[in-house]
């Protein structure tokens, strides 16, 4: 037995020898992998550190965009603000005109009263020369006459 004993302790020296050495190669293909899988964690951890600056990045540009939205909400105030003033100038134009069609009547009424008024100035004036060239014309005719009776007097 001693032998059979000293046979199997060779086979399993032989085999746990040979197992050895598959686990020495299976050791190294895993430092191999494990130096890969390093490599490839400084690589995220690179990737990760790009990303917190595009994600630093981002959040400037979102601080932006509130500004700008900010500016936005201003600029709608200032025309909401504008709309209302050309509102009321509107309003103010509309009863401008009212006012001005209402002195355009009056005006209208007074301008054909004035109108009226110096038609008849006018024709007073036409029948007063009319008048007064009568006059002259018989004060002419008067003198005429005196003349002649001084002269006949004489």
């Amino acid at each position: 037995m001693s032998q059979e004993f000293a046979e199997l302790k060779s086979m399993l020296s032989e085999h746990f020898t040979f197992i050895e050495g598959r686990f020495l190669a299976i050791d190294k293909r895993f430092e191999q992998m494990d130096r890969r899988f390093d490599k490839i964690d400084e690589r995220f951890e690179q990737i990760d550190i790009r990303f917190e600056r595009i994600d630093a990045r981002f959040e400037q540009i979102d601080e932006r965009f509130e500004q700008i939205d900010v500016r936005f909400e201003q600029i709608d105030r200032k025309f909401t603000q504008i709309d209302y003033k050309f509102n009321l100038i509107d309003v103010r134009f509309s009863e401008l005109n009212d006012k001005i069609d209402e002195v355009d009547q009056r005006l209208t009424g007074k301008f054909d009263a004035i109108i009226t008024t110096m038609d008849g100035f006018i024709k007073l004036h036409q029948t007063l020369d009319v008048e007064l060239a009568s006059n002259r014309a018989k004060t002419e005719r008067l003198e005429q006459r005196v003349a002649r009776l001084e002269a006949q007097a004489a």
